[in-house]
């Protein structure tokens, strides 16, 4: 977010106003962003704790296979043995079937992220929620489709509001009347837009 951008918004309101409202909004944007980031790395470590453990297990189901084929070979005749087998084979595959989709749903969350940010989505939930699920080969396949619905839904006519630079809300309220102890036109009817349930107003019945 650029400040010349925000102080042209806000340019009708007093500079010294004008420059602390901007102050304001620019250091809770860096707040925000820094977080993103940090987010983001701590999902990028994750991803690699993970791979090193899907390494690790690798190893260790080779070993296993080895361990399993042996006792097949050396015991060909013991039903009770191969049923063991058989349930160890099964909770090997199913702990690696676990571990790789924990992987990919790390890596996949990161990707999310980043291209949130990168179409400056201004509600990364509702956004994402408008993405049917789809099909993808391996991660950077997801990344390529990813990008293309999030540029689809940026550019079409009845979604494209939902990216961009987030628009201030202005709650400045002015005096009038020269009179710094009677609240002006503005100043009122400034307050009544900011009231959540707020009386009908009446221009007429101001003295």
């Amino acid at each position: 977010m650029k400040r010349e951008f925000l102080e042209g918004l806000l340019k009708d309101i007093k500079e010294e106003d004008r420059k602390a409202i901007v102050d304001k909004i620019m250091a809770e944007n860096g707040t925000d962003i820094n977080a993103a980031k940090g987010d983001t790395k701590k999902l990028e470590d994750e991803v690699k704790t993970l791979k090193g453990e899907k390494k690790n297990l690798e190893g260790q189901l080779t070993t296993a296979n080895g361990t399993i084929e042996d006792l097949k070979k050396g015991n060909p005749d013991v039903e009770a043995l191969q049923t063991k087998i058989k349930e160890h084979e099964a909770t090997i595959a199913k702990q690696k079937q676990e571990h790789e989709a924990e992987v990919t749903k790390l890596a996949r969350e990161a990707i999310n992220t980043e291209l949130v940010g990168k179409y400056k989505a201004k509600n990364a939930k509702a956004v994402m929620a408008l993405i049917d699920a789809f099909e993808a080969k391996d991660n950077e396949d997801y990344k390529t489709l990813l990008d293309a619905k999030l540029k689809a839904l940026s550019e079409a006519d009845d979604t494209k509001f939902m990216f961009g630079e987030a628009q201030i809300k202005q709650n400045y309220n002015p005096n009038g009347g020269g009179n710094p102890g009677k609240e002006g036109l503005g100043a009122s009817m400034a307050a009544q837009r900011n009231t959540t349930q707020a009386p009908a107003f009446d221009p007429w019945a101001i003295k």
